[in-house]
Formats: structure tokens, sequence, C-alpha cells
């Protein structure tokens, strides 16, 4: 309420001289700091929480940084695979069928009793900060908490759109968190290929070929038979064929020469492979090239497509550079000691 003062002259009746008369003339008193209410003028206003210990309003109002604990939750798909094929390139979320990513924060004991937040989130999102405006641990009368400092831990669970999980929860290492004005503390959760409930989805695996360099072609190679051998994770041969219809066990088939479609050269394809670790041989029974690396096959059709230099291999033991017989006990035909020195 605004108020004026003034002096009026009073009447010789009244007395003699000046008189000082207070009128109400209405109005706005303008901002409290304190009340809680955010007014004009006003940065921030926490009410009796202004300008206490870990409050980032101060006792004027305004908004002062503090040091609190932040925290980052980030997940991702098999991203520290051992070793890391070339050219790797990470699933995503839907390659599995996963739409959501279930989070469960646990941490100290707060002064309400609160210490656990959970909630479902966009799964390629990959990262939440905690606090955060809209999710939060909140006492009991739903305002957000700052996090106190002391041990973290996060688990998340992958789950589809009607919430059936399509992993195990994986949790990550229990980490000590401090108030800090610097960057948050990060809490990784990586999903590995064990975590993921259907082991039966496939995949599609594209691969060039470079006899001495890439883009060297068969015949600009002199390579008339090529030989492929594939193994699954286990070291066991893969029983199919490329889309062209050379067998992945070893027994030699003409050297494919890409097509090119619309200015691009059509790479070699396998199919309805399951997921997961293979390796991959590609070699020349008669010319000793050969090219041999390790690769993870991902669910659905992958972006990747490998590309295999094949250099002039050490000659073998005997001499030979194999002769492309019949696969032996092991799954590899008889160019299985020349598969070993592509290594």
């Amino acid at each position: 309420m605004r108020k004026t003062t003034i002096s009026l002259a009073a009447g010789a009746a009244l007395c003699a001289g000046a008189a000082l008369f207070t009128i109400d003339c209405g109005g706005d008193a303008g901002p409290t700091c304190g009340n809680g209410v955010v007014e004009s003028g006003e940065q921030c206003d926490d009410g009796a929480k202004n300008g206490t210990a870990g409050d980032a309003c101060s006792s004027s109002c305004n908004s002062i940084s503090i040091a609190k604990v932040q925290l980052n939750i980030t997940w991702s798909l098999f991203a520290y695979l051992e070793p890391m094929p070339p050219g790797y390139q990470a699933p995503a979320c839907s390659d599995f069928g996963a739409t959501k990513i279930h989070l469960q924060l646990v941490g100290p004991t707060q002064t309400d009793g609160v210490d656990s937040f959970d909630t479902s989130l966009d799964c390629e999102k990959h990262s939440q900060g905690f606090p955060d405006p809209t999710l939060c641990m909140r006492d009991a009368t739903g305002r957000c908490m700052p996090l106190p400092a002391g041990v973290y831990q996060a688990t998340g669970t992958l789950l589809r759109d009607d919430g059936l999980a399509v992993s195990n929860a994986v949790s990550t290492t229990k980490i000590s968190a401090r108030p800090s004005l610097g960057a948050p503390v990060i809490l990784p959760i990586d999903f590995e290929p064990g975590d993921i409930l259907n082991p039966q989805l496939t995949g599609t695996f594209k691969f060039h070929v470079g006899w001495g360099a890439m883009g060297v072609k068969c015949a600009d190679a002199k390579v008339t038979k090529e030989s492929i051998v594939m193994l699954d994770g286990t070291g066991h041969p893969v029983l199919t064929m490329t889309k062209d219809g050379t067998r992945l066990d070893g027994t030699p088939g003409n050297c494919y020469t890409p097509m090119i479609v619309n200015g691009v050269l059509q790479p070699q394809e396998i199919d309805n492979l399951t997921w997961g670790r293979y390796s991959i041989a590609v070699y020349s029974p008669d010319a000793g090239f050969c090219a041999m690396q390790p690769l993870f096959v991902n669910p659905g059709q992958n972006p990747v497509t490998y590309d295999l230099v094949a250099m002039v291999a050490p000659p073998r033991p005997d001499g030979g550079v194999g002769d492309g017989g019949a696969p032996d006990a092991g799954g590899s035909a008889d160019g299985g000691a020349q598969v070993a020195s592509c290594q």
C-alpha cells in the first residue's frame, strides 16, 4: 500500500503554523522478499529458506550459485565391446524393440525418508540429468529436494511400448557424489549382449572385398576364386550363404564382382544372421590373398558396410595356399591353415 505525506497549512482557528498529515493513496507496496512468491523485481523467493546454507536464493531474493550434487545417468548398448570390431556401430534401442527405459536412482536417505526415484523415459534419449525441474526426489509437499552428498546407484531396464522388459535390469557401480559447481557426476549403464532377453533376433552383414587394396576388383588382381569362412562367437561355422550364393564354410566360389546400381557399388550381403559376435575370413585359393577380421552383427538392417582388404598371405608351411577342398571336421575347407595366417 503506497502512502504519501503532505504538508497542509492549518487555519488560524485550528492552530498556527503547519501540520503533517498521512493520506492513504492506495496502490502496490512492491515485492516482499521472504513470502515464498517470486514477484516483480525478484529473481527468486524460497521463503524462510532464503539465505540459508544450500539454498540458491539469497536473503535479498537474488539467485546465487551454490555447490550442489548433480548427477547424469547415461545408458548405452554394447558400447564397450572388446575387442572392438573395426567400423563397429552400436545398436539402437529400437533394434531390440525397446522404446523406453525404466530408471531407478537410489541414494542417501533424506530428512523426510525419501531415498529413491524411478521413472520411464525415451530409450533413445541415452542420458538424464538429476535433479531436473520435472524429475527429482520430492518432499511431502511435492517440492523438488536438492540431492544430498553420498553414494548413488542407478539401475535401468529396457522396455517395449507395452511395458514388457527386453533386457535384464542393469545397475551402475555405487558412486560417491559431493556438492560441486562443476560437471555432474556420471552414472553409466551399459547393456551387454548377455543382458538382452531375446537372443533370436537376426541381422544383415554387408561387406566389400578389395584384393591388395580397397577398390581393386577380382580381375585386376587376377583372382578367379573366392573362399569365405565365417565363424560365430563360439567358433562354429555359419551354415548359410551370401546372397550371391557363396558358401561360408570355405568352399571356393567364383570371385564376386560387384554390380553398380544407381551409381552405388553393391556389397556382398549375408542375411538372417543371429545377432552377436562373428569373425570372417575371405581368401583366394588361387592367388594367395587373405583378409580376416572380427565383427558384430546387430539386429535388423545394419548401416555399416565393412571394408575387407585381402593382402597377399604368408606362405603355408607346406608351401601351398590350400586347394579349396571339402570342409574338414572343424568346419573350414582345406584353406583352413591359410585362414589362420590372416591374423
